[in-house]
């Protein structure tokens, strides 16, 4: 386990994903996929969550590591007084089981290793019955049983309900490991070799990530960000995960809607047509049925969490939103499930003109929000336009005349002239860093005053006195937020500013390159890594960025 949670890098197999710290500890892991209890969660239960740890005998945090190039295959390595080992780290991508797998290779000197595995499920409330059998451990209980399969001794940790190898591994030697998750009443798996996996998925990444561009500076870390939403993205529903990570008596809704139409935009950015078609298709099945029961976070297969209603303006704006952007961003939809926008779209009119009370969850005070205003917005606007498209039925000319109602209340009462920018709340003197979105969605264009207004109020909000740099972002911002304080200030035509604050940004990632929630600059990672939020937001900025760039 590791105190720092910028701390871990990730493993996937489009299924789930595993975390794995900087000592070699594979601290999360949900098996067969996202929403399933953990058998590993040390991560967030400590040692009584479980861990899977493979390191030399005297432990340490790595000396260095990496991503394989365009990969999620990890490889880290230690210096150690006796030589220096690598660990190549993967999940293969999924054929029927899932599958992690780990090998140890000798790279200098002769050092000895020690691996412990120590499964518990369902956040360490259930101990499994381990068995080892020479080179093989089971883990059973209820319906989840792992195998363990290595190419070297694996006994029992007497008392610990554990297993452990030690074994010492020389220059150009290899032991390899493969854990498999199947149903309890199956039958063992058929053993795998670690190394043909690790080729297997090193190919698939491979053949995947070369149509990214790579040929600006920031063209790595771009790739990353791709790799990390594709990892994040569950093939056989198209949702996309936002919470990986739960803990105990959290419900597993790890799938936030609230950013539907940037995670569309970021997919289709990162060129993954059939991923964003298929996010959208699992959005317009989730949020299915009697509007009143919406809600703004699901498990992967759309069950909604009832402590997180959508019955707000904002989340129901942001929902109709998110079930039109493909249709209005290069994306032709296949169904746009009009009924169902209908029964959105009859809740939305009968919300907008009311106070917040923070059945959206978003935590503020009651009153009128303007974010939320501008969400609403958006959803009247993208009806109507998908109703002009494709000649739907509806009282077109009804949301037509919402829509302008809404946007003049909210540039009469929703702006301050005197500072010249839009406010958190009508009346209120506060600047709200969200509403760097409005030109995003269109609410107004972004050379309109009262937009370079508002994103010069913001920046003036966010940062700190820097006189080196043209924006210095204090500690502790949101990395979403700076990223779209990057979209704005490029969109408001302060490129050089954008393209700066765009680099400091970068050196939020850690070590793999991945972000996490909040920015620091003292390079101290704040929020666990990954985290898609400041993934999708990263994408659309580069976007953004690189258009302007191929225009100029």
């Amino acid at each position: 386990m590791t105190d720092d949670l910028g701390d871990y890098a990730l493993l996937g197999d489009f299924h789930t994903i595993a975390l794995v710290n900087s000592r070699g500890g594979l601290d999360w892991l949900c098996v067969p996929r996202f929403d399933s209890m953990p058998c590993f969660a040390a991560l967030t239960n400590g040692d009584r969550g479980g861990s899977w740890t493979v390191s030399p005998e005297k432990g340490g945090r790595v000396t260095r590591r990496r991503y394989r190039p365009g990969t999620l295959v990890l490889e880290s390595e230690w210096d150690t007084p006796s030589g220096t080992i690598r660990t190549v780290d993967c999940m293969a991508p999924r054929a029927d089981d899932a599958r992690v797998v780990r090998i140890v290779e000798g790279i200098t000197g002769c050092v000895p290793v020690h691996v412990v595995f120590k499964p518990r499920f369902d956040h360490g409330d259930r101990t499994p019955w381990l068995r080892c059998t020479g080179t093989t451990v089971s883990a059973v209980a209820g319906s989840d049983a792992l195998w363990l399969d290595a190419s070297v001794p694996l006994v029992r940790v007497a008392g610990h309900n554990a297993a452990e190898a030690r074994f010492t591994v020389a220059a150009g030697q290899q032991a390899g490991f493969v854990l498999t998750h199947t149903a309890s009443y199956l039958p063992k798996p058929p053993t795998a070799a670690p190394g043909d996996l690790i080729g297997a998925t090193e190919r698939f990444w491979s053949k995947w990530s070369a149509g990214v561009d790579g040929t600006d500076s920031w063209g790595d870390a771009l790739q990353r960000a791709m790799i990390t939403l594709k990892a994040l993205t569950h093939t056989p529903t198209g949702a996309v995960v936002s919470s990986p990570v739960f803990r105990t008596g959290e419900p597993p809704s790890l799938c936030d809607v609230a950013e539907a139409s940037s995670t569309l935009r970021a997919l289709l950015h990162a060129e993954l047509a059939d991923e964003a078609r298929a996010w959208r298709e699992w959005l317009v099945r989730a949020v299915a049925g009697d509007p009143r029961y919406a809600a703004t976070r699901y498990t992967v297969d759309g069950r909604g969490d009832p402590s997180a209603r959508a019955t707000g303006a904002g989340s129901l704006g942001e929902l109709l939103h998110g079930v039109n952007s493909a249709d209005h961003l290069w994306l032709p939809s296949r169904d746009p499930a009009w009924d169902l926008q209908l029964d959105l779209l009859d809740h939305l009119e009968s919300a907008w003109d009311q106070p917040d009370d923070d059945q959206d969850g978003i935590g503020s005070s009651p009153g009128h929000r303007v974010v939320s205003k501008v969400r609403a917005w958006a959803g009247l606007d993208r009806a109507v336009r998908t109703a002009d498209r494709h000649g739907l039925p509806g009282p077109v000319d009804r949301w037509r005349a919402a829509r302008a109602r809404l946007r003049a209340e909210v540039c009469a009462k929703g702006y301050d002239p005197n500072r010249n920018t839009f406010t958190s709340h009508y009346g209120s003197d506060v600047v709200d860093p969200e509403l760097l979105m409005m030109p995003e969605v269109g609410f107004l264009p972004w050379r309109d005053v009262r937009v370079r207004g508002t994103v010069s109020a913001i920046t003036a909000a966010l940062s700190t006195a820097d006189n080196v740099m043209p924006v210095s972002l204090a500690p502790g911002t949101p990395l979403m937020t700076g990223f779209r304080l990057v979209a704005a200030l490029d969109g408001t035509g302060e490129s050089a500013a954008a393209g700066a604050l765009f680099r400091q940004l970068l050196t939020a990632r850690n070590d793999v390159g991945l972000l996490g929630k909040f920015y620091d600059p003292t390079a101290r990672h704040i929020g666990l890594t990954p985290n898609v939020t400041s993934v999708v937001s990263m994408i659309n900025a580069a976007r953004q960025l690189r258009s302007r760039l191929r225009t100029s």
